[in-house]
């Protein structure tokens, strides 16, 4: 492969909180390396995206959590409980 080449991975996310996005990439500190733009998320790796996507469905839950008043409870790394208080 030359050394020239950049490959890149990317997402639709044209229903995402554009504003959650950009201050998640911010939060991440991956400012150089993932890019939103209209409704497309697009980063240099599969890793990077990935953490993005996670950390946007993990916002998204605590914020609807917040919200409807449920208490949230995390279980495994990845896992979460919603329970109405």
């Amino acid at each position: 492969m030359p050394c020239d080449q950049v490959i890149t991975v990317s997402a639709d996310f044209a229903q995402a909180d554009a504003e959650l996005v950009n201050e998640i990439i911010r939060d991440l500190g991956l400012q150089f390396r993932v890019t939103f733009r209209e409704g497309t998320l697009v980063a240099t790796s599969v890793e990077d995206l990935a953490t993005v996507k996670r950390t946007y469905a993990e916002r998204i839950i605590r914020k609807v959590a917040a919200r409807k008043g449920w208490a949230l409870k995390q279980g495994t790394e990845r896992k979460w409980a919603l329970s109405r208080r």
